[in-house]
């Protein structure tokens, strides 16, 4: 009979696990098991690293990732950090014993009561109240965090079951459970629906896709292109849609709601049909709930129903797999008359061909060497013109993510960008997942000294495990969009909550042991930006910007008007 390590270190072998995420503590049988099984356990200096490096893991392998955290403490900040993989339903399992159960309720040392910390950000959560319990426990999670939309879950045992044997230890997991991974199950809309929505967009005179993260959770972005291709229909896209087609094709038109292209904005405003696809149309992609216009009929299409017509009425609402919907609805357009509307949806593309072209023509006019500080749009042009196609850019929230995901075109249609949708400082240790992961593509981290402070300790996980991840560091010394909204809507920037030192982050790196490079021009970055390419270890690239560029976000819409 296996103990509870042994029962765990078995689940984990069988569903072809290669790397565990970790702070080490507690439950030492475990890390023995693992090792026994070949599992890779990947060490971090923080509980909160490890769940973002095991958070941007499972959103590029598409199955359960696994982050142990020790009970007390170390689940506390387990949970602290699960927010980002629930906010991007990412199936992240947090793994944690609690205290043991002959200690509890005596002020033990370290005793929490643990699942109420983790309701609020998992799908699910539970703990084993006895050894026999486990399989079932396992099961429940792994299923829970692929089904429907993806997302994390707990699940929790006492520390004194750890070494205990478990007397029925037989799995409801199949055999078969090592090709698991979201979608799970594809659902299929009715048939009426999805000729109602070949209807809808048939009859559109102005029609626009916005795309979400949905599209890449489904694996639909072939698909997505042949509908657009066959309908000639623009595309813009959330930021975490980013790269639903391809960013080069002539219907992708950039992403919209705060972090966004102006013109891809009005372009949603201006819209009489909107094909919403693998979105929950949220605050932000919406720019705070203001683009869709009241006049705007909506096909909108997710895969769980409770989103559908939740922030805008629907005129056609479908719970479906975005790639079983695109892939019926492809076949439903041959039974319409696409062609009483085609001239209408071909003046309605050139229109926006105009507006991208000139938007193009401002952004590279940005991009321009000038004096004084490097410009933030200069560097994403260094990325855009240096990086391979196969490239993966990992962004920080705040105006990392605003500047990747309004510049940055994805070459290719997949996930080429993977983003923080909120908590600052993920995007390093990300991007160490990420490179685990996908250790055949190159790499590329985009943050701030702000959001890099967060996890400067990594840098030792990165060179000890040799891994080869490019980090480039947009530093301007300060919280610049906290600076610029003091100064420009108050008209008092505070300083000392705003700003930090000159902080040479490239000889830091050095110090841990990586590649240190510092970029005060366009030129000098793109030459550090190619040989940390083709370096076989961890690169920082110090890129020196200026502090005063406001990013393409909508926040000071009201009080300027924006080129980008």
């Amino acid at each position: 009979m296996p103990t509870c390590a042994q029962l765990i270190a078995d689940t984990l072998s069988n569903l072809g696990v290669r790397h565990f995420f970790l702070l080490t503590g507690g439950d030492h049988e475990i890390f023995v098991e693992l090792k026994h099984r070949g599992v890779r356990q990947i060490l971090a200096r923080s509980e909160d690293a490890a769940v973002y490096m095991a958070d941007a893991y499972a959103r590029l392998t598409q199955k359960p990732s696994w982050v142990y955290g020790q009970y007390g403490p170390g689940a506390a900040n387990l949970a602290g950090s699960l927010a980002e993989p629930y906010w991007s339903s990412s199936p992240v399992v947090a793994l944690a014993s609690s205290m043991r159960r002959q200690h509890r309720h005596r002020f033990e040392y370290q005793e929490l009561e643990q699942p109420p910390l983790f309701y609020a950000v998992t799908k699910w959560c539970g703990e084993a109240a006895m050894p026999d319990m486990l399989p079932q426990l396992l099961h429940a999670a792994v299923v829970r965090s692929l089904a429907g939309n993806p997302g994390p879950v707990y699940a929790g045992w006492a520390n004194d079951m750890t070494a205990m044997e478990v007397q029925n230890a037989a799995s409801p997991m199949p055999k078969d459970a090592s090709s698991w991974r979201f979608p799970l199950h594809r659902p299929h809309a009715p048939a009426a629906v999805v000729a109602d929505a070949a209807k809808l967009l048939a009859g559109a005179r102005r029609p626009l896709v916005l795309a979400g993260n949905g599209v890449h959770n489904a694996g639909a972005e072939a698909a997505l292109t042949a509908i657009v291709d066959k309908l000639g229909i623009p595309v813009v896209t959330s930021i975490a849609g980013k790269g639903s087609i391809s960013e080069r094709s002539p219907h992708a038109f950039g992403a919209v709601g705060r972090y966004s292209r102006n013109y891809a904005n009005q372009s949603v405003k201006d819209a009489d049909v909107i094909f919403a696809i693998g979105s929950r149309l949220g605050g932000l992609v919406t720019d705070s709930y203001r683009l869709i216009a009241p006049s705007c009929r909506l096909l909108h299409v997710d895969v769980e129903p409770h989103v559908l017509g939740h922030n805008f009425p629907a005129d056609v609402a479908a719970q479906a797999d975005a790639c079983a919907f695109l892939e019926d609805l492809l076949a439903a357009l041959g039974e319409v008359d696409l062609a009483a509307n085609a001239a209408h949806r071909a003046s309605w593309h050139a229109k926006l061909d105009g507006d991208r072209d000139a938007w193009r023509r401002r952004f590279a006019k940005a991009a321009d060497p000038a004096p004084g500080p490097m410009r933030p749009e200069a560097v994403l042009r260094v990325l855009q013109e240096t990086l391979p196609d196969d490239a993966l850019v990992v962004a920080d929230t705040g105006y990392a993510a605003a500047w990747v995901g309004a510049l940055y075109e994805i070459p290719r249609a997949g996930r080429g960008l993977i983003r923080s949708d909120g908590s600052l400082g993920w995007a390093f240790p990300a991007g160490l997942g990420a490179k685990l992961a996908a250790p055949e593509r190159p790499v590329v981290v985009v943050t701030g000294d702000g959001g890099f402070g967060y996890h400067v300790g990594e840098l030792e996980t990165a060179v000890r495990l040799c891994i080869p991840s490019v980090t480039i560091v947009l530093n301007n010394q300060s919280l610049a969009l906290e600076y610029q909204l003091q100064e420009m809507l108050h008209g008092d920037a505070i300083t000392e909550v705003d700003d930090y030192a000159n902080v040479d982050h490239a000889a830091i790196a050095r110090a841990f042991g990586a590649q240190g490079m510092r970029a005060e021009t366009p030129e000098a970055l793109r030459d550090a930006l190619r040989g940390a390419l083709r370096a076989d270890g961890p690169v920082l690239i110090d890129a020196i910007i200026d502090k005063m560029a406001i990013a393409p976000v909508t926040r000071f819409d009201a009080i300027r008007k924006r080129d980008l």
